[in-house]
């Protein structure tokens, strides 16, 4: 019942699916190319997908769950199945999940052109030969009038908005989208979940589209704190990102359908960091707490890491005592980090040569940020 926008333009069945949906030539539909969103739902791609679940298979896409699920984890899946149930037929789209481009005004280093406006303006310049493409393919939402159209036409039975990035409070075209729900009369019924990297705050919507809706749930974006954060999303100020979370857990008790969220994404630059970042977050007053795991790009997947560091990442980590709730989490990403040892001298120059090239052209130095992992590069 759900489908994703790329930000470059295609169709998942999930933000998690390993591949795109892909039509009878084998090739990803393509907004560009004048493929709508009902054509990749209702393409033989999705049906077979759906009869492999209804077939108690397990299908490639969807390995990261998999992944997730045999470390003793609670994947996206699980998530899924429980917030709209298990149903044996196929439905109409009630989860979009929008990805609208990537205009992006931050860099940071587990992400990439594709989902970055910035980190693709840095990459040209780097010399990445898909950059430019990529910069252009994420233009799609401002020239496709088709497809807004046809999103409008989708409207009545969307139960569940997801819009991240790019940075969706820089993209104006899905605040007209919720104001047209508004005014047709859907948004009463209809849930937002956004994912933000907490830089911008926009007061038009609060005051005058998100009333309008059900839920509003905020998720931030933070890996870490201080200048540890400003590192992996170079281009935020910490300050500043703090003070805008404790604005948006201000307009609570004004506005009862809005929560707040903080989204951690572990990879390798915070997994050590994990119990400090696990502190902070319990002075904060966030409503959910979830705790994300990366699988790409993979020079930043923990289960790339030398056996040594993690050995001595998991020491640190099994120590942490101070809550009971991120006790759980800390231990089940040691548990993800140790259950494959995918470790590659391959993998560790393709991460020490991004990094080098990042810390030149910012002029920043990872060795002197995170201090206990510099034996990464």
């Amino acid at each position: 019942m759900s489908i994703e926008t790329t930000p470059l333009g295609e169709f998942r069945p999930c933000c998690l699916a390993e591949e795109s949906i892909l039509n009878e030539n084998k090739k990803p539909y393509d907004i560009a190319k004048g493929d709508s969103i009902t054509d990749a739902f209702d393409s033989t791609y999705m049906n077979n997908l759906r009869q492999e679940f209804l077939d108690g298979k397990m299908p490639k896409t969807c390995a990261k769950c998999w992944s997730l699920e045999s470390a003793g984890g609670t994947s996206k899946r699980m998530i899924s199945n429980k917030k709209f149930g298990i149903n044996t037929n196929k439905l109409d789209i009630k989860f979009l999940d929008l990805k609208l481009g990537n205009i992006c005004n931050l860099k940071c280093r587990i992400c990439g052109s594709w989902s970055s406006s910035k980190w693709a303006q840095e990459e040209i310049v780097l010399g990445n030969k898909h950059a430019k493409d990529w910069l252009k393919q994420g233009q799609w939402p401002r020239k496709e009038i088709d497809l807004w159209n046809e999103i409008q036409s989708l409207l009545p039975t969307v139960e569940y908005f997801e819009f991240t990035g790019g940075e969706p409070f820089l993209i104006e075209e899905h605040f007209t989208l919720l104001e047209k729900s508004a005014v047709l009369g859907h948004a009463s019924s209809q849930k937002i979940h956004y994912n933000t990297n907490g830089t911008t705050y926009p007061k038009r919507a609060i005051e005058s589209i998100w009333p309008e809706f059900a839920e509003v749930e905020i998720a931030f974006s933070i890996d870490d704190i201080g200048k540890r954060f400003e590192y992996q999303r170079h281009g935020a100020v910490w300050k500043k990102v703090v003070a805008n979370v404790k604005k948006f857990n201000s307009l609570k008790s004004m506005y009862k359908n809005i929560k707040t969220q903080v989204c951690c994404t572990i990879n390798i630059q915070n997994i050590y960091y994990l119990d400090t970042i696990a502190d902070w977050i319990e002075t904060q007053d966030f409503d959910y707490v979830f705790y994300n795991y990366l699988h790409e790009a993979k020079e930043w997947n923990v289960q790339y890491l030398p056996q040594k560091l993690k050995e001595k990442i998991a020491k640190k980590l099994m120590k942490y005592n101070n809550n009971s709730f991120h006790k759980q989490q800390l231990r089940g990403a040691v548990d993800f980090m140790m259950d494959k040892n995918l470790h590659s001298d391959t993998m560790d120059e393709a991460r020490r040569s991004k990094i080098t090239a990042s810390d030149n052209f910012r002029k920043e130095s990872f060795a002197e940020t995170f201090p206990q992992l510099k034996e990464l590069v």
